[in-house]
């Protein structure tokens, strides 16, 4: 419920006698949309006075106390300390009878010059109000909110000019002759108090405050926890659909006993071949895909590798779909609890079982740079189970490798070329195989060339990939981000893979966009 501009002459009626001449003795910053500041007036009266921008309630009011503030004062009220600290009041109005306040001051002087007036504007026009401070020469000083006035983005330094009279809408008009016939009297406010309206209206605006904030923080919640169930289902279904296909590996295991049977037919160059399939009681033909460029025996051995892999993959793709079926089901039942909330400390008690569960998240905005550090590294499982890490950008690249990696995990970087930094996760007494090495080669290589080359490995998407421990990896004093150097290292010669690419991609976390 917005102040009216009747509403908003009463107040300024009301606290004008008490500013008369009062002096800034502090000024603090509530949260991103509300300043207090306390005024001293003739001997050691103080006044509380809060200026609020919050989205539809827009205001300003005394208050019987000062809240508590943050220990770290954000930046607007760095830049409002060193303006209005120990200036006095000379004059508070409403400007053009709209919803807009100014309160103006005079600085005191320093070293026998006068720092001039300054003014201190509340609008309370539109969907969310704005806290300025105005100079002399009516030049922007500071601005609570990032500051547009029509098409315009304003900046520290522009002219400052105040909004356009807008008429009050006709259906607000019969409120004015009984303002505050919605408030309730203050009975901690003493009879004859000279600011009873605004103690009045203080109260009045802490409950709604109060209720809007819970439906924020509960609206907000609700919406962050349905994304968390739908990327978990998501991830479940990939997870499924690999599963499916690493449990058809004992068909890689049949087809390799019987080649391996019937070697003495396998010639070096032969695209398949067809056997009896003696594990079939029809005695069925079955038709074995061969390597032309493998001999017979690198044949057979490649059957057996690729049914171990799948093996393996199995027992991580199984645990792994069962980890997310628990997180899924955690973040439903957090869900349904955050829905039947009915205050604000349920929603925080929400909140506080939900972290760890709940992707953190910037503010929605383009995707660039600032969105991708935000994200966390991409997450990715090799053939073999081993974790893999790959840095977003090279801020992230640092901090992956310098200060999430352990001394001996893996870092692969393509050789000589700027791009992903790549880590793999140790296992204890569990060295990665090579499969697990080409697996970090080739996502360090698909994520250092650029995007239109990733789904062309035929046209020189291939290069030296270095690896080593982590521990051997070191920042030069002053280098620029990303920039590191290997005190030794070994190297593989890899060429984009498709199916490779796809099956890691396929791997990555929930979180992965």
């Amino acid at each position: 419920m917005p102040l009216t501009s009747e509403e908003i002459a009463a107040l300024v009626a009301e606290m004008s006698a008490c500013l008369e001449a009062a002096r800034v003795d502090a000024v603090h910053q509530m949260d991103e949309h509300s300043v207090v500041l306390t005024f001293r007036s003739s001997g050691s009266d103080k006044r509380f006075l809060l200026l609020s921008t919050r989205p539809r309630l827009s205001r300003f009011h005394f208050l019987p106390e000062r809240p508590r503030a943050p220990p770290e004062p954000p930046a607007f009220c760095g830049q409002a300390r060193r303006h209005l600290e120990g200036a006095r009041v000379r004059g508070v109005r409403q400007v053009s009878g709209d919803r807009v306040l100014e309160i103006s001051f005079e600085r005191p002087a320093i070293a026998g010059s006068r720092r001039g007036p300054i003014s201190l504007v509340l609008e309370m026009i539109g969907g969310r109000g704005q806290l300025v401070i105005v100079g002399e020469g009516r030049e922007l000083l500071a601005t609570l909110h990032p500051f547009r006035r029509g098409s315009k983005a304003l900046a520290p330094g522009d002219p400052y000019r105040f909004p356009e009279p807008r008429a009050q809408p006709p259906q607000v008009k019969p409120f004015a002759s009984t303002p505050w016939r919605y408030l309730e009297p203050d009975p901690a406010s003493p009879e004859g108090c000279p600011v009873a309206l605004h103690h009045a209206l203080a109260r009045h605006y802490a409950r709604l405050e109060a209720e809007q904030v819970f439906r924020e923080r509960q609206t907000a919640l609700c919406a962050s926890l349905r994304r968390e169930v739908e990327r978990r289902e998501s991830a479940i279904a990939k997870v499924r659909q690999d599963l499916a296909q690493a449990e058809g590996g004992e068909d890689l295991r049949r087809k390799g006993d019987l080649l391996k049977g019937a070697m003495a037919r396998v010639r070096r160059g032969m695209p398949w071949i067809e056997l009896e399939d003696y594990f079939d009681p029809a005695l069925a033909t079955v038709r074995v895909e061969l390597d032309p460029a493998l001999g017979p025996r690198e044949n057979v051995e490649r059957y057996f590798k690729r049914y171990q892999k799948s093996k393996r993959a199995v027992a991580f793709l199984r645990e792994r779909a069962s980890r997310l079926e628990g997180e899924r089901e955690a973040a439903a039942g957090l869900l349904r609890a955050a829905e039947a909330a009915r205050a604000l400390e349920e929603v925080l008690e929400v909140e506080e079982r939900a972290k760890g569960l709940v992707a953190k998240r910037a503010p929605a905005r383009p995707k660039g740079p600032s969105q991708a550090r935000a994200a966390g590294p991409r997450r990715y499982a090799s053939a073999d189970g081993f974790e893999i890490l790959v840095g977003r950008n090279a801020r992230q690249n640092d901090a992956l490798t310098l200060r999430l990696a352990r001394g001996n995990d893996l870092f692969f970087h393509v050789a000589g070329s700027p791009g992903a930094h790549v880590v793999v996760r140790s296992v204890p007494g569990k060295p990665p195989p090579l499969e697990t090495l080409l697996d970090a080669a080739q996502l360090a290589l698909y994520f250092s060339i650029p995007e239109h080359h990733r789904n062309q490995p035929g046209r020189g998407a291939a290069a030296d990939v270095d690896y080593t421990p982590v521990k051997h990896v070191r920042k030069p004093r002053g280098a620029k981000p990303g920039l590191v150097l290997l005190a030794t290292h070994k190297t593989l010669r890899v060429r984009l893979e498709p199916e490779r690419i796809g099956r890691l991609l396929a791997s990555g976390a929930p979180s992965e966009g």
